[in-house]
Formats: C-alpha cells, sequence, structure tokens
C-alpha cells in the first residue's frame, strides 16, 4: 500500500484493519504519532515512514516478526527508539538524518542494537553519533554500513568482528584512529574514510585482501 505524498496527519484507521497487508510506504507526509495498532499487521515486511513529523515509535513495533525493511529517515527522533531493537527479523534499517535541523538526532545507540543479527543494511548517517556500543560488533551479518558525517571520534573494538561487511562510508567524522581489529574485515572491498583526522592507520590493514577501494583524502 502507498500513502505517501498525501499530505496525511495520521495514519487512517483502516490500514491497521489489513492482517494480511505486507508493504506500507507513508514516506512525505505530516504524521507525527504511529499509534500502537502498527502491532497488529503482523505480515507487514516493508515499512517506510521517512520524512514525517516523528519522534517515536510505540512498543508495539516489536511484535512485528516479519519485518525486515524499516525506513524512518529525516523525522525528529532525539534518541534511537528501543523498540527498533526488539525486531530480530530486520535487514534494513535507515534513520538517515538532518542534525543541525534536528531530523534525527541520537549520540549513541543503545546496547541493544547488537541483537539485531540479521541485519545487512544500515544507514545511520548525519544523526549525530558519538560512540557505537560494544555490542556492535555482534552484526556479524552486516554487508553495507553508512556512518557519513557524524562525530565518531573512534571504534569499538568490536567492530573488526563485522566479518561480512563489504562496503562501509564513514566519511566526515572525526575519527583519529581505527582499531587493531580493523584488519579483521576480510570481506570488506570499498572504504571512504574520507575527511577524518587520521594520523595513522592500523598494521592490521595489511590483511584487507579483499579490499579494491580505500579513500583517505583530506585527513591529516
Amino acid at each position: 500500500m502507498d500513502l505517501s505524498h498525501a499530505n496525511l496527519s495520521k495514519i487512517p484507521d483502516a490500514v491497521f484493519k489489513l492482517p494480511h497487508l505486507q508493504v506500507l510506504y507513508l514516506f512525505t507526509n505530516k504524521i507525527e504519532e504511529v499509534p500502537d495498532s502498527i502491532g497488529k499487521l503482523l505480515s507487514l515486511r516493508h515499512l517506510h515512514l521517512s520524512h514525517n513529523k516523528l519522534s517515536s515509535l510505540p512498543e508495539s513495533l516489536g511484535n512485528l516478526r516479519n519485518l525486515e525493511q524499516l525506513d524512518f529517515e529525516r523525522n525528529k527522533f532525539t534518541t534511537f527508539p528501543d523498540c527498533v531493537c526488539k525486531v530480530l527479523s530486520l535487514r534494513f534499517i535507515c534513520a538517515y538524518g538532518d542534525s543541525p535541523r534536528k531530523r534525527n538526532e541520537f549520540t549513541t545507540l543503545p546496547e541493544s542494537f547488537g541483537g539485531l543479527l540479521n541485519l545487512e543494511e544500515l544507514n545511520l548517517s548525519r544523526v549525530g553519533l558519538e560512540s557505537l556500543p560494544e555490542s556492535f560488533g555482534n552484526l556479524k551479518n552486516l554487508e553495507y554500513l553508512k556512518l557519513n558525517k557524524n562525530r565518531l571520534t573512534e571504534l569499538p573494538e568490536s567492530f573488526g568482528n563485522l566479518t561480512s561487511l563489504e562496503y562501509l562510508e564513514l566519511k566526515y567524522n572525526k575519527l583519529e584512529k581505527l582499531p587493531e581489529s580493523f584488519g579483521n574485515l576480510r570481506s570488506l572491498e570499498e572504504c571512504n574514510l574520507f575527511k577524518n583526522n587520521l594520523f595513522t592507520l592500523p598494521k592490521s590493514i595489511g590483511q584487507l585482501k579483499n579490499l579494491k577501494t580505500l579513500d583517505l583524502l583530506q585527513n591529516p
């Protein structure tokens, strides 16, 4: 169901009476709240909520055990919603922000984020992240990661556990060093570290035998 660009201020009640609904597009509206009734859509696989006015998501989201894609880009979140970490079926999350304009801004992620073991693609660019939890390294199925334009100064040592990671963007951060475990990213093919504060690289980077592209422009 596509209700995008419909000038909606709320999600129509009729939507929650569709138990077999698998795809719901609600992007570019004026929606300020997702009701608890969203938890009734047990067949839902794709939920797209980008470009609205949301600042929270209901706990009932955790009931959506078939949900694979969740997009809440450019809303008004000030913390990453804990309930998202309960949707263990998720393979794709996009929460891209615009932190100077308060369009999704959260400095860290809950420790429970590391429980999203099926996650394959993640975009948390421009949300003001200052740190990643140690549990981030549990995301061993993650293949595609964008963390551009945040305020990260370092990565947790567990980052090297992301052994399925193929594509990594960390442009426009404040990284001063990379963990020695970085060399364990044996699937990594493309890595963009443009415009950080890196003076040196760990010796282990020589272990990245599949690496095809490494961008280190505009580092000291």
